[in-house]
């Protein structure tokens, strides 16, 4: 279980580029929606990459439940990345598997579920966003909005606790962008999502949330 996640003086940059963060100091808000907001190369997808312990800060500590997860054993560890599923803008999915066999691999390392029971979990899925005929195909044989339809489905497979989104909307028509904030909805009901975590270059207005806000601004980290 997730009860607490703090960057405390967290630093971290680039090689040739100024502090992305600069001694950021937050703890993330919980139970909630959270959009992180920032200017190009504020820091955004660093700010993910450091969640997942994707990045090492050059300063500071991330810390999960009070433990540094840097220092966390490998089951510790283990527990914390299962316990948050994510989509990285721009990084893609296994271009040598079928778009089932992405979705089953999470499902087959990480869960006892027999095949019947992932297709049936799939499928379903898969049915949601009128994407079943494409089961089979690899992802260079489809659309662009199909693959990121596919890395959100990854991300939530799992039933995880957290999800961490970055960019989430991009390459999605008005209909597909509703139905992806209609299924987090059904995962926050129904699944055990509790934390939902999205970065984004362009504004995101859910009217029926009550959003929290990360500002990310001067190598500095803010809750407006």
């Amino acid at each position: 279980m997730i009860d607490s996640i703090e960057f405390s003086n967290i630093s971290f940059g680039y090689e040739s580029k100024n502090q992305v963060f600069d001694k950021a100091s937050f703890s993330l808000p919980l139970n909630s929606w959270v959009i992180v907001n920032g200017e190009l190369g504020s820091g955004k997808s660093t700010f993910v990459k450091l969640l997942l312990g994707l990045l090492t800060p050059t300063g500071g500590v991330i810390s999960y439940n009070k433990e540094d997860i840097h220092e966390l054993g490998f089951e510790k560890f283990s527990d914390y990345l299962g316990n948050i599923g994510h989509v990285l803008d721009g990084e893609g999915l296994l271009s040598n598997q079928s778009l089932f066999e992405n979705l089953s691999l999470p499902l087959i390392y990480h869960k006892n579920m027999g095949l019947t029971e992932r297709e049936e979990w799939i499928e379903y899925w898969l049915k949601k966003f009128n994407i079943l005929s494409h089961k089979n195909d690899r992802p260079a044989f489809v659309t662009e909005e199909v693959k990121k339809i596919v890395s959100i489905l990854r991300a939530l497979i799992l039933k995880p606790e957290m999800v961490l989104l970055h960019n989430p909307l991009n390459d999605l028509s008005g209909y597909n962008q509703r139905r992806v904030f209609e299924m987090l909805d059904e995962f926050e009901a129904q699944h055990n999502l509790k934390h939902i975590i999205i970065a984004s270059d362009t504004d995101i207005k859910l009217p029926n949330k009550n959003l929290k806000t990360l500002l990310l601004s001067q190598g500095k980290v803010n809750e407006i």
